[in-house]
């Protein structure tokens, strides 16, 4: 499965949009306010955080949030307000499943802002006889795609202090700590898993015998034959014990031999900031095997050698941790700038 464009039609500051999918590098280039991060907000609400669950009898009414997201910018009187997404479908089988056109579906977000906000989703191109109500194919579509393809957005302002860069931090490190912190059926138990379920049954134990005596001060101030037993039990599970090992991991990183001794994850530069978003939300864990998209706000913030090197390697030679081979790399950029990275004698330009 893989997606190839995205095109918008009176949402946001679009009267008519679209954005190719399919080449390894896209670079937007345009004046501030000019619409290159409406492309990447939208992609995002619908690969991120369009809640394929919130359909009620076949109908979608989006929260003031998302309305904000999606309503244009301008008056479109009785227009199309949509926002279509064509996918190449892998499995011949499903090409009638899903109204394929040489292989390829279209899924279509339709909002209607009168006289209450709906969103329905549709497979093909639009035909006056829809009606309101979302196809159960549409939705099943958008799942698919959710299983498959990652589309991962690096905002212009990134700040490790900021609290979208904490919840990365802390996706990554649930993530980590679940692959072995996890009983799994097909692969047995690990030993880290068994270790966690020791240790929060020596919690339980410890914490029952040590509150335990308080029944016994209470008792003694009730009237007799009140109250005759009583236990305190500990219900923590192994999930809770996953997520305290979660909340109480401290981050430190050493940069050099300025500070040998590390330094605090908030305390780092800019440049390294931007790897650490970059690497953390592309990890494995994260993703699992999914076909991954970059979609990058303005690279020219890497500012750091190091962090310009990295915006070559994940747009020319992706490494791991970072996008696979063939990962598409989006570029929201304010003006016609090039990100050079010298290697000796060698200048790659990127963006241009």
């Amino acid at each position: 499965m893989k997606l190839l464009q995205l095109e918008i039609r009176n949402l946001r500051g679009y009267s008519n949009g679209k954005l190719s999918l399919v080449r390894p590098i896209t670079v937007l280039v345009g004046p501030n306010n000019s619409g290159k991060t409406s492309f990447f907000l939208l992609l995002d609400w619908l690969m991120n955080h369009f809640d394929v669950s919130g359909f009620v009898n076949g109908a979608y009414y989006p929260s003031d949030k998302e309305l904000a997201l999606l309503k244009p910018a301008r008056e479109t009187g009785r227009n199309a307000r949509r926002l279509s997404l064509q996918v190449r479908i892998d499995d011949q089988q499903m090409y009638q499943r899903y109204k394929c056109i040489d292989g390829v579906a279209t899924l279509r977000v339709d909002l209607k802002t009168t006289p209450k906000p709906i969103i329905r989703l549709k497979l093909g191109p639009p035909k006056r006889s829809d009606d309101w109500v979302s196809s159960d194919l549409a939705i099943q579509l958008i799942k698919n795609i959710r299983e498959k393809v990652a589309f991962l957005h690096v905002p212009a302002f990134r700040d490790v202090k900021s609290p979208r860069f904490q919840d990365t931090l802390r996706n990554a490190l649930h993530a980590k700590l679940l692959v072995r912190g996890h009983a799994s059926a097909r692969g047995g138990t690990p030993g880290e898993y068994r270790a966690i379920r020791d240790a929060t049954t020596t919690l339980q134990n410890t914490a029952e015998s040590l509150v335990q005596s308080l029944w016994e001060e209470i008792s003694n101030h009730l009237p007799p034959g009140l109250a005759r037993q009583a236990q305190f039990s500990f219900n923590a599970t192994n999930q809770d014990v996953l997520a305290f090992m979660r909340d109480n991991v401290e981050f430190k990183l050493n940069t050099g031999d300025h500070d040998v001794n590390k330094v605090m994850v908030e305390e780092v530069g800019s440049g390294l900031q931007s790897l650490l978003d970059l690497a953390m939300i592309s990890s494995a864990e994260n993703n699992g095997e999914k076909f991954q998209i970059f979609a990058i706000e303005e690279p020219e913030a890497f500012l750091h050698p190091s962090a310009q090197r990295m915006i070559v390697n994940v747009s020319v030679q992706p490494p791991d941790p970072l996008p696979r081979p063939n990962a598409p790399a989006l570029f929201g950029e304010p003006a016609m700038v090039s990100i050079l990275s010298n290697y000796g004698r060698d200048t790659t330009r990127l963006a241009g």
